[in-house]
């Protein structure tokens, strides 16, 4: 996808913009455990700390947490593993 329109305008297309915004949040709130809007985001929807099942979105839900939601797949992609030592790995989880 391309970021600008208008043949080279320097405008920038604002449906590229926003979802790269939402994916920042999102990840964000995978990795950025004290984060303030992560903390506020996650106590509003009651999201584990441990980011270990995918978020979930209802009707009453706020626009915003809807738009992590619907690019959450996305964001859950550009992630990987690490094992590091080996000693606290929880496999099964």
């Amino acid at each position: 996808m391309s970021a600008e329109i208008g043949g080279g305008v320097g405008m920038r297309d604002m449906h590229c913009m926003n979802k790269a915004s939402v994916m920042k949040l999102g990840w964000s709130i995978m990795n950025d455990m004290n984060g303030l809007w992560t903390c506020v985001l996650r106590c509003m929807y009651g999201w584990s700390q441990e980011c270990t099942s995918d978020p979930k979105a209802k009707g009453k839900d706020s626009p915003l947490w809807k738009a992590i939601y619907k690019v959450w797949s996305q964001v859950r992609a550009g992630t990987m593993w690490s094992v590091g030592n080996g000693r606290k790995v929880l496999f099964w989880n």
